[in-house]
């Protein structure tokens, strides 16, 4: 898992044109657990809790917006790299991004992408995709929600995320939303009850925005 997150750029910077950039990324392996985990006063053996949290991009993983943009859109061109620029570019340009093609056989590729498929619109009895909200009138839309949960002052709060691409079996287009913090509860309309955000209903909500505003500026 942390040497294909490497593959991928995320334990660096993208080099975007812009100051500032997060350099504090983290893609945890044994080796950096051994490292920091006795100066935080933590067990220094890798466990299986560590893995799986490392499966969902959750426990030590540190990345940014930008990070994950670069990697949706990477996997919407089946390579491993995907170089960002705030420069527009002439139609047609050609970008040297740095990376390799996936190493993922054919079926294994679709796969991934079936699954994107399915998150914005799969239903299944009672199982249903859980970006359903995302995809416009007219466009496909293959994309990964997620909700990450921490706390601040001792309340709770969610990071909302999502990452995608459009049209799905042609991706032209490719965003990442992220949103922190709680919103109005849905459930309770007309009260001030608050809720910790969620990746399908809030991040997902920004993101089909955008795949409609690119949608009118390439009609």
């Amino acid at each position: 898992l942390s040497a294909a997150a490497r593959m991928f750029g995320l334990h660096e910077r993208t080099l975007i044109e812009l100051p500032f950039e997060a350099k504090r990324m983290v893609v945890p392996d044994p080796a950096w657990k051994r490292k920091t985990a006795g100066a935080r006063g933590l067990p220094l053996g890798w466990f299986d809790g560590d893995t799986a949290n490392m499966s969902i991009g959750q426990g030590d993983l540190l990345v940014t917006p930008l990070q994950m943009g670069a990697l949706i859109a990477s996997v919407a061109r089946g390579e491993t790299r995907t170089k960002l620029t705030i420069r527009k570019l002439p139609p047609g340009a050609k970008v040297a991004h740095g990376g390799m093609p996936l190493p993922l056989k054919p079926n294994q590729l679709q796969r991934l992408r079936d699954g994107f498929n399915l998150v914005t619109t799969g239903r299944d009895g009672d199982w249903r995709g859980t970006g359903l909200n995302v995809p416009p009138p007219g466009l496909t839309v293959g994309g990964k929600t997620g909700t990450a949960e921490f706390k601040t002052d001792g309340q709770k709060n969610n990071l909302a995320w999502f990452v995608g691409y459009a049209p799905a079996d042609n991706p032209k287009v490719a965003v990442a939303v992220l949103v922190e913090g709680r919103a109005p509860d849905p459930s309770s309309p007309g009260t001030s009850i608050m809720r910790p955000v969620s990746g399908g209903k809030v991040a997902g909500a920004v993101a089909r925005q955008m795949f409609e505003a690119w949608q009118k500026n390439t009609r």
